[in-house]
Protein backbone atom coordinates (compact mmCIF):
# COMPACT_ATOMS: atom_id res chain seq x y z
CA UNK A 1 0.00 0.00 0.00
CA UNK A 2 1.58 3.24 -1.09
CA UNK A 3 1.17 6.29 1.11
CA UNK A 4 0.34 9.78 -0.16
CA UNK A 5 3.47 11.36 1.28
CA UNK A 6 5.70 8.70 -0.31
CA UNK A 7 3.87 9.18 -3.60
CA UNK A 8 4.43 12.95 -3.41
CA UNK A 9 8.10 12.29 -2.70
CA UNK A 10 8.37 10.11 -5.79
CA UNK A 11 6.52 12.69 -7.92
CA UNK A 12 8.85 15.46 -6.78
CA UNK A 13 11.91 13.33 -7.51
CA UNK A 14 10.65 12.25 -10.95
CA UNK A 15 9.65 15.81 -11.82
CA UNK A 16 13.14 17.01 -11.04
CA UNK A 17 14.69 14.23 -13.12
CA UNK A 18 12.40 15.02 -16.06
CA UNK A 19 13.27 18.70 -15.90
CA UNK A 20 17.00 17.88 -15.74
CA UNK A 21 17.37 19.57 -12.39
CA UNK A 22 19.96 18.55 -9.87
CA UNK A 23 18.96 16.06 -7.18
CA UNK A 24 20.55 18.25 -4.54
CA UNK A 25 17.43 20.43 -4.48
CA UNK A 26 16.35 21.32 -0.92
CA UNK A 27 12.80 20.20 -1.69
CA UNK A 28 14.00 16.75 -2.81
CA UNK A 29 16.27 16.39 0.20
CA UNK A 30 13.42 17.27 2.57
CA UNK A 31 10.96 14.90 0.89
CA UNK A 32 13.53 12.09 0.77
CA UNK A 33 14.27 12.54 4.46
CA UNK A 34 10.54 12.52 5.26
CA UNK A 35 10.03 9.33 3.25
CA UNK A 36 12.95 7.56 4.92
CA UNK A 37 11.70 8.60 8.34
CA UNK A 38 8.20 7.30 7.54
CA UNK A 39 9.53 3.89 6.51
CA UNK A 40 12.26 3.55 9.10
CA UNK A 41 10.00 3.05 12.11
CA UNK A 42 7.84 0.19 10.76
CA UNK A 43 10.85 -1.45 9.09
CA UNK A 44 12.79 -1.35 12.35
CA UNK A 45 9.72 -2.71 14.18
CA UNK A 46 9.39 -5.69 11.84
CA UNK A 47 13.14 -6.27 11.89
CA UNK A 48 13.16 -6.51 15.69
CA UNK A 49 10.21 -8.91 15.64
CA UNK A 50 11.95 -11.12 13.08
CA UNK A 51 15.22 -11.17 15.04
CA UNK A 52 13.39 -12.15 18.24
CA UNK A 53 10.86 -14.51 16.67
CA UNK A 54 13.16 -16.76 14.63
CA UNK A 55 15.48 -17.94 17.46
CA UNK A 56 12.65 -17.87 20.01
CA UNK A 57 10.38 -20.18 18.05
CA UNK A 58 13.35 -22.36 17.08
CA UNK A 59 14.07 -22.76 20.81
CA UNK A 60 10.46 -23.88 21.39
CA UNK A 61 10.80 -26.49 18.64
CA UNK A 62 14.02 -27.87 20.14
CA UNK A 63 12.88 -27.89 23.78
CA UNK A 64 9.43 -29.37 23.19
CA UNK A 65 10.85 -32.02 20.85
CA UNK A 66 13.59 -33.14 23.21
CA UNK A 67 12.27 -32.47 26.71
CA UNK A 68 8.50 -33.04 26.56
CA UNK A 69 6.59 -36.28 26.29
CA UNK A 70 4.09 -36.73 23.43
CA UNK A 71 0.74 -35.11 24.21
CA UNK A 72 -1.98 -33.08 22.55
CA UNK A 73 -0.64 -29.87 24.11
CA UNK A 74 2.88 -30.63 22.83
CA UNK A 75 1.55 -31.34 19.33
CA UNK A 76 -0.34 -28.04 19.19
CA UNK A 77 2.58 -26.05 20.59
CA UNK A 78 4.98 -27.54 18.04
CA UNK A 79 2.54 -26.70 15.24
CA UNK A 80 2.19 -23.11 16.45
CA UNK A 81 5.96 -22.72 16.77
CA UNK A 82 6.47 -24.08 13.25
CA UNK A 83 4.07 -21.58 11.67
CA UNK A 84 5.42 -18.71 13.77
CA UNK A 85 9.01 -19.63 12.92
CA UNK A 86 8.25 -19.65 9.19
CA UNK A 87 6.28 -16.40 9.39
CA UNK A 88 9.07 -14.61 11.26
CA UNK A 89 11.74 -16.04 8.96
CA UNK A 90 9.98 -15.61 5.58
CA UNK A 91 7.03 -13.22 5.76
CA UNK A 92 8.48 -10.45 7.91
CA UNK A 93 11.66 -10.04 5.81
CA UNK A 94 9.44 -9.90 2.73
CA UNK A 95 7.33 -7.16 4.33
CA UNK A 96 10.50 -5.17 5.00
CA UNK A 97 11.59 -5.63 1.38
CA UNK A 98 8.14 -4.58 0.15
CA UNK A 99 8.20 -1.37 2.20
CA UNK A 100 11.68 -0.60 0.95
CA UNK A 101 10.54 -1.02 -2.67
CA UNK A 102 7.15 0.63 -2.69
CA UNK A 103 7.34 1.88 -6.28
CA UNK A 104 9.95 -0.49 -7.73
CA UNK A 105 8.39 -3.92 -7.11
CA UNK A 106 8.37 -5.64 -10.53
CA UNK A 107 8.16 -9.39 -9.84
CA UNK A 108 4.53 -10.48 -10.16
CA UNK A 109 4.90 -14.07 -8.95
CA UNK A 110 7.09 -13.16 -6.00
CA UNK A 111 4.34 -10.77 -4.93
CA UNK A 112 1.60 -13.39 -5.38
CA UNK A 113 3.45 -16.22 -3.62
CA UNK A 114 4.64 -14.24 -0.62
CA UNK A 115 1.27 -12.57 -0.05
CA UNK A 116 -0.40 -16.00 -0.16
CA UNK A 117 2.19 -17.47 2.23
CA UNK A 118 1.62 -14.56 4.60
CA UNK A 119 -2.12 -15.23 4.74
CA UNK A 120 -1.57 -18.99 4.99
CA UNK A 121 0.76 -18.82 8.00
CA UNK A 122 -1.38 -16.25 9.80
CA UNK A 123 -4.62 -18.17 9.19
CA UNK A 124 -3.08 -21.48 10.31
CA UNK A 125 -1.62 -19.96 13.44
CA UNK A 126 -4.91 -18.31 14.42
CA UNK A 127 -7.07 -21.39 14.02
CA UNK A 128 -4.48 -23.63 15.70
CA UNK A 129 -4.98 -21.36 18.71
CA UNK A 130 -8.72 -21.98 18.39
CA UNK A 131 -7.97 -25.73 18.47
CA UNK A 132 -5.88 -25.25 21.61
CA UNK A 133 -8.76 -23.34 23.21
CA UNK A 134 -11.23 -26.13 22.39
CA UNK A 135 -8.88 -28.72 23.92
CA UNK A 136 -8.47 -26.66 27.08
CA UNK A 137 -12.23 -26.14 27.32
CA UNK A 138 -12.95 -29.86 27.16
CA UNK A 139 -10.27 -30.75 29.70
CA UNK A 140 -11.26 -28.06 32.20
CA UNK A 141 -15.04 -27.82 31.77
CA UNK A 142 -15.84 -31.38 30.64
CA UNK A 143 -13.16 -33.59 32.23
CA UNK A 144 -15.39 -36.69 32.34
CA UNK A 145 -16.05 -36.66 28.58
CA UNK A 146 -13.89 -38.27 25.93
CA UNK A 147 -10.84 -36.05 25.41
CA UNK A 148 -8.87 -35.24 22.29
CA UNK A 149 -6.08 -37.71 21.55
CA UNK A 150 -2.80 -37.05 19.77
CA UNK A 151 -4.12 -38.71 16.61
CA UNK A 152 -7.29 -36.63 16.63
CA UNK A 153 -5.22 -33.51 17.28
CA UNK A 154 -3.00 -34.22 14.27
CA UNK A 155 -6.05 -34.83 12.08
CA UNK A 156 -7.51 -31.49 13.20
CA UNK A 157 -4.22 -29.72 12.49
CA UNK A 158 -4.09 -31.28 9.01
CA UNK A 159 -7.70 -30.19 8.44
CA UNK A 160 -6.87 -26.62 9.49
CA UNK A 161 -3.93 -26.58 7.10
CA UNK A 162 -6.05 -27.89 4.23
CA UNK A 163 -8.80 -25.35 4.91
CA UNK A 164 -6.23 -22.55 5.18
CA UNK A 165 -4.79 -23.49 1.79
CA UNK A 166 -8.26 -23.27 0.23
CA UNK A 167 -9.16 -19.98 1.94
CA UNK A 168 -5.86 -18.25 1.10
CA UNK A 169 -5.45 -19.56 -2.47
CA UNK A 170 -7.46 -16.67 -4.06
CA UNK A 171 -4.50 -14.42 -3.23
CA UNK A 172 -2.66 -16.09 -6.11
CA UNK A 173 -5.15 -14.43 -8.45
CA UNK A 174 -6.11 -11.24 -6.63
CA UNK A 175 -2.61 -10.15 -5.62
CA UNK A 176 -0.17 -8.73 -8.09
CA UNK A 177 1.50 -5.57 -9.29
CA UNK A 178 -0.47 -2.34 -9.27
CA UNK A 179 0.88 0.28 -11.67
CA UNK A 180 0.86 3.80 -10.21
CA UNK A 181 0.83 6.40 -12.98
CA UNK A 182 2.90 9.25 -11.63
CA UNK A 183 3.00 11.30 -14.81
CA UNK A 184 2.73 10.82 -18.55
CA UNK A 185 6.17 9.24 -18.91
CA UNK A 186 6.92 7.34 -15.68
CA UNK A 187 5.08 4.90 -13.43
CA UNK A 188 5.61 3.16 -10.11
CA UNK A 189 4.96 -0.49 -9.25
CA UNK A 190 3.49 -1.65 -5.94
CA UNK A 191 2.80 -5.18 -4.64
CA UNK A 192 -0.89 -5.03 -3.73
CA UNK A 193 -4.17 -5.78 -5.55
CA UNK A 194 -3.55 -6.64 -9.19
CA UNK A 195 -4.65 -4.16 -11.84
CA UNK A 196 -7.04 -6.80 -13.17
CA UNK A 197 -9.07 -6.62 -9.94
CA UNK A 198 -8.33 -3.08 -8.79
CA UNK A 199 -11.78 -1.82 -9.84
CA UNK A 200 -13.60 -5.08 -9.10
CA UNK A 201 -15.69 -6.02 -6.07
CA UNK A 202 -13.94 -9.41 -5.80
CA UNK A 203 -11.12 -8.19 -3.50
CA UNK A 204 -13.62 -6.46 -1.20
CA UNK A 205 -15.77 -9.61 -0.98
CA UNK A 206 -12.73 -11.81 -0.36
CA UNK A 207 -11.32 -9.56 2.35
CA UNK A 208 -14.78 -9.42 3.90
CA UNK A 209 -14.81 -13.23 4.13
CA UNK A 210 -11.31 -13.26 5.65
CA UNK A 211 -12.40 -10.61 8.14
CA UNK A 212 -15.48 -12.63 9.15
CA UNK A 213 -13.39 -15.79 9.64
CA UNK A 214 -10.86 -13.92 11.80
CA UNK A 215 -13.60 -12.35 13.90
CA UNK A 216 -15.29 -15.74 14.25
CA UNK A 217 -12.08 -17.26 15.59
CA UNK A 218 -11.64 -14.43 18.09
CA UNK A 219 -15.26 -14.73 19.27
CA UNK A 220 -14.91 -18.50 19.79
CA UNK A 221 -11.70 -18.02 21.78
CA UNK A 222 -13.25 -15.32 23.99
CA UNK A 223 -16.45 -17.30 24.58
CA UNK A 224 -14.67 -20.54 25.52
CA UNK A 225 -12.18 -18.85 27.83
CA UNK A 226 -15.03 -17.14 29.66
CA UNK A 227 -16.37 -20.61 30.44
CA UNK A 228 -12.90 -21.86 31.34
CA UNK A 229 -12.36 -18.92 33.69
CA UNK A 230 -15.72 -19.57 35.34
CA UNK A 231 -14.84 -23.25 35.85
CA UNK A 232 -11.46 -22.34 37.36
CA UNK A 233 -13.08 -19.88 39.79
CA UNK A 234 -15.60 -22.53 40.88
CA UNK A 235 -12.74 -25.00 41.41
CA UNK A 236 -10.73 -22.52 43.47
CA UNK A 237 -13.75 -21.71 45.64
CA UNK A 238 -14.32 -25.42 46.19
CA UNK A 239 -10.69 -25.90 47.26
CA UNK A 240 -10.87 -22.91 49.59
CA UNK A 241 -14.10 -24.17 51.16
CA UNK A 242 -12.66 -27.58 52.00
CA UNK A 243 -9.17 -26.41 52.85
CA UNK A 244 -9.98 -26.34 56.55
CA UNK A 245 -11.41 -29.86 56.38
CA UNK A 246 -8.10 -31.22 55.14
CA UNK A 247 -6.05 -30.01 58.10
CA UNK A 248 -7.52 -32.40 60.73
CA UNK A 249 -6.62 -35.34 58.51
CA UNK A 250 -2.98 -34.26 58.65
CA UNK A 251 -3.20 -34.03 62.43
CA UNK A 252 -4.84 -37.44 62.69
CA UNK A 253 -2.14 -38.91 60.47
CA UNK A 254 0.56 -37.73 62.87
CA UNK A 255 -1.53 -39.05 65.76
CA UNK A 256 -1.84 -42.48 64.13
CA UNK A 257 1.87 -42.58 63.40
CA UNK A 258 2.79 -41.69 66.97
CA UNK A 259 0.30 -44.22 68.28
CA UNK A 260 1.83 -47.00 66.23
CA UNK A 261 5.31 -46.28 67.58
CA UNK A 262 3.90 -46.14 71.11
CA UNK A 263 2.23 -49.47 70.61
CA UNK A 264 5.52 -51.00 69.51
CA UNK A 265 7.15 -49.92 72.76
CA UNK A 266 4.25 -51.05 74.89
CA UNK A 267 4.14 -54.39 73.15
CA UNK A 268 7.85 -55.02 73.67
CA UNK A 269 7.69 -54.03 77.33
CA UNK A 270 4.68 -56.15 78.11
CA UNK A 271 5.51 -59.35 76.24
CA UNK A 272 6.43 -61.27 79.40
CA UNK A 273 3.46 -59.91 81.28
CA UNK A 274 1.07 -60.94 78.51
CA UNK A 275 2.48 -64.44 78.54
CA UNK A 276 1.84 -64.79 82.24
CA UNK A 277 -1.74 -63.56 82.02
CA UNK A 278 -4.39 -64.75 79.59
CA UNK A 279 -3.24 -64.74 75.96
CA UNK A 280 -5.65 -67.59 75.05
CA UNK A 281 -8.54 -65.12 75.37
CA UNK A 282 -7.02 -62.98 72.65
CA UNK A 283 -6.34 -65.94 70.40
CA UNK A 284 -9.84 -67.26 70.93
CA UNK A 285 -11.40 -63.93 70.01
CA UNK A 286 -9.33 -63.82 66.82
CA UNK A 287 -10.39 -67.29 65.78
CA UNK A 288 -14.02 -66.72 66.64
CA UNK A 289 -14.55 -63.38 64.92
CA UNK A 290 -11.74 -62.94 62.39
CA UNK A 291 -12.15 -59.16 62.76
CA UNK A 292 -9.25 -57.41 64.42
CA UNK A 293 -10.98 -54.04 64.65
CA UNK A 294 -13.71 -55.25 67.04
CA UNK A 295 -11.20 -56.93 69.37
CA UNK A 296 -8.89 -53.97 69.84
CA UNK A 297 -10.85 -52.38 72.72
CA UNK A 298 -10.85 -55.70 74.62
CA UNK A 299 -7.07 -56.12 74.74
CA UNK A 300 -4.64 -53.51 75.96
CA UNK A 301 -1.09 -53.24 74.60
CA UNK A 302 -1.55 -56.18 72.23
CA UNK A 303 0.19 -56.86 68.89
CA UNK A 304 -3.25 -56.64 67.24
CA UNK A 305 -3.45 -52.94 68.02
CA UNK A 306 -0.02 -52.40 66.46
CA UNK A 307 -1.05 -54.16 63.27
CA UNK A 308 -4.32 -52.21 63.13
CA UNK A 309 -2.65 -48.83 63.55
CA UNK A 310 0.04 -49.79 61.02
CA UNK A 311 -2.65 -50.74 58.50
CA UNK A 312 -4.47 -47.48 59.14
CA UNK A 313 -1.24 -45.54 58.66
CA UNK A 314 -0.49 -47.36 55.39
CA UNK A 315 -3.97 -46.58 54.08
CA UNK A 316 -3.52 -42.93 54.95
CA UNK A 317 -0.15 -42.85 53.18
CA UNK A 318 -1.75 -44.29 50.07
CA UNK A 319 -4.53 -41.70 50.25
CA UNK A 320 -1.99 -38.91 50.75
CA UNK A 321 0.03 -40.13 47.77
CA UNK A 322 -3.08 -40.16 45.59
CA UNK A 323 -4.00 -36.66 46.77
CA UNK A 324 -0.49 -35.36 46.07
CA UNK A 325 -0.54 -36.93 42.61
CA UNK A 326 -3.95 -35.38 41.90
CA UNK A 327 -2.77 -31.97 43.13
CA UNK A 328 0.30 -32.25 40.88
CA UNK A 329 -1.91 -33.06 37.88
CA UNK A 330 -4.22 -30.16 38.74
CA UNK A 331 -1.23 -27.79 39.02
CA UNK A 332 0.11 -28.91 35.63
CA UNK A 333 -3.31 -28.54 34.01
CA UNK A 334 -3.73 -25.08 35.55
CA UNK A 335 -0.29 -24.02 34.28
CA UNK A 336 -1.08 -25.21 30.74
CA UNK A 337 -4.44 -23.41 30.86
CA UNK A 338 -2.77 -20.21 32.07
CA UNK A 339 -0.27 -20.38 29.20
CA UNK A 340 -3.06 -21.00 26.67
CA UNK A 341 -5.09 -18.06 28.01
CA UNK A 342 -2.09 -15.71 27.86
CA UNK A 343 -1.25 -16.75 24.29
CA UNK A 344 -4.86 -16.21 23.24
CA UNK A 345 -4.98 -12.76 24.86
CA UNK A 346 -1.93 -11.67 22.88
CA UNK A 347 -3.49 -13.17 19.74
CA UNK A 348 -6.64 -11.09 20.19
CA UNK A 349 -4.86 -7.88 21.21
CA UNK A 350 -2.36 -8.05 18.34
CA UNK A 351 -4.93 -8.77 15.63
CA UNK A 352 -7.64 -6.30 16.69
CA UNK A 353 -5.78 -3.14 15.46
CA UNK A 354 -5.16 -4.75 12.06
CA UNK A 355 -8.78 -5.87 11.76
CA UNK A 356 -10.14 -2.48 12.83
CA UNK A 357 -7.88 -0.73 10.33
CA UNK A 358 -9.07 -3.09 7.58
CA UNK A 359 -12.72 -2.43 8.44
CA UNK A 360 -12.29 1.36 8.50
CA UNK A 361 -10.27 1.31 5.30
CA UNK A 362 -12.98 -0.74 3.61
CA UNK A 363 -15.66 1.72 4.75
CA UNK A 364 -13.92 5.08 4.38
CA UNK A 365 -11.03 4.31 2.06
CA UNK A 366 -7.28 4.73 2.29
CA UNK A 367 -7.36 8.45 1.56
CA UNK A 368 -9.66 9.20 4.49
CA UNK A 369 -7.61 6.99 6.84
CA UNK A 370 -4.34 8.68 5.87
CA UNK A 371 -5.91 12.06 6.64
CA UNK A 372 -6.33 11.10 10.32
CA UNK A 373 -3.26 8.91 10.86
CA UNK A 374 0.38 9.54 10.06
CA UNK A 375 2.18 7.20 7.69
CA UNK A 376 4.30 5.41 10.34
CA UNK A 377 1.23 4.84 12.53
CA UNK A 378 -0.72 3.37 9.63
CA UNK A 379 2.11 0.98 8.80
CA UNK A 380 2.50 -0.05 12.44
CA UNK A 381 -1.23 -0.71 12.80
CA UNK A 382 -1.18 -2.86 9.68
CA UNK A 383 1.71 -4.96 11.05
CA UNK A 384 0.69 -5.39 14.71
CA UNK A 385 -0.53 -8.92 13.92
CA UNK A 386 3.14 -9.98 13.79
CA UNK A 387 3.43 -9.54 17.58
CA UNK A 388 1.29 -12.64 18.06
CA UNK A 389 3.90 -14.78 16.28
CA UNK A 390 6.80 -13.58 18.42
CA UNK A 391 5.56 -13.48 22.03
CA UNK A 392 5.03 -17.22 22.62
CA UNK A 393 8.64 -17.97 23.69
CA UNK A 394 8.50 -15.00 26.07
CA UNK A 395 5.22 -16.26 27.55
CA UNK A 396 6.66 -19.73 28.16
CA UNK A 397 9.76 -18.23 29.72
CA UNK A 398 7.76 -16.17 32.22
CA UNK A 399 5.09 -18.74 33.15
CA UNK A 400 6.61 -22.20 32.66
CA UNK A 401 9.47 -22.94 35.07
CA UNK A 402 10.12 -26.28 33.38
CA UNK A 403 10.59 -24.54 30.03
CA UNK A 404 13.17 -22.19 31.55
CA UNK A 405 15.07 -25.09 33.09
CA UNK A 406 14.92 -27.08 29.86
CA UNK A 407 16.30 -24.08 27.96
CA UNK A 408 19.21 -23.89 30.40
CA UNK A 409 19.91 -27.59 29.88
CA UNK A 410 19.79 -27.23 26.09
CA UNK A 411 22.12 -24.20 26.15
CA UNK A 412 24.52 -26.02 28.47
CA UNK A 413 24.58 -29.11 26.24
CA UNK A 414 25.14 -26.99 23.12
CA UNK A 415 27.93 -25.07 24.84
CA UNK A 416 29.51 -28.31 26.00
CA UNK A 417 29.44 -29.81 22.49
CA UNK A 418 30.82 -26.63 20.93
CA UNK A 419 33.58 -26.48 23.53
CA UNK A 420 34.80 -29.99 22.84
Amino acid sequence: MASNESLNTTKSWISMVDNNKTITSPIYTENETLSERNLLVPMFFLGCLSVIGVPGNALILVVFNLKHKPSVHRTIILTLATYDFLLCGITLPFEIYDMNNQFTFHSVWVCKIFRTINYFFAFNSGYTLVLMTIDRYRRVCKPMNIQMTITVGRICIFGIGFASAIVTSPNLFIRGIHVIHINANLSGYDCTISDEYINSKVPAIYHGIILILCMLGIIVVIFLYVWIGHAILVHLRYQKRFKIDRRPSTYSASFVTSTSFTDITNTNNSTTEDRETTPPKVNQSRRSTGNERTDIPNTNNSPTKYRETTTSNANHIRRSTRNERKEKIDATSFKITKIAITISIFYIVSYIPTLVESILEGIYGDVVMSAYLSVPVMYLIQKTFAINHVVNPIIYGFIDTKFRNDCKVVFFQCFKKCKY
